[in-house]
């Protein structure tokens, strides 16, 4: 029994699309799996080093000079170390893990510390958004 012609060619189509989706997800999964598999340590590194952000926020005052234009204030750098209490401690206030306590660790010897005294000056809860404690001022 021979296929009709429209026949044919409705069933030669329908395989040649079933070749194409299955060559795209081919392709598809061979680049999820170089970019898992092969390039994993790449982007973990660059995950790693985006951690560190500079930020440079100019002072709110302008320059302070004298009469005969000698500075009288310098603006000067401040460093700010964060860390969240409740990604670091459990419940009772130990490390979660030993990751945690090396990170306690670390930070208390940059800021010549001791571990406890570091974990004493952890905030216990998040501080409030500025605007909460804004004044109200009628108008």
């Amino acid at each position: 029994m021979a296929i009709p012609s429209s026949e044919s060619s409705s069933v030669l189509r329908l395989t040649l699309l079933a070749v194409m989706v299955i060559t795209l997800f081919a392709a598809l999964f061979a680049r999820l799996w170089f970019l898992q598999v092969m390039a994993g340590d790449r982007y973990v590194e660059l995950a790693d080093s985006n951690r560190l952000r500079t930020v440079i926020t100019e002072a709110p005052r302008g320059e302070i000079l004298a009469s005969d234009g000698q500075e009288l204030v310098r603006n000067r750098p401040a460093l700010t170390i964060s860390a969240d209490r409740q990604v670091l401690l459990d419940a009772t206030g130990a490390p979660i893990d030993e990751e945690a306590e090396r990170v306690i660790e670390r930070l208390a010897v940059l800021l010549e510390l001791d571990v406890e005294e570091g974990l004493d000056r952890l905030p216990r809860q998040r501080r409030r958004p500025s605007w909460s404690r804004s004044r109200s001022i009628s108008v």
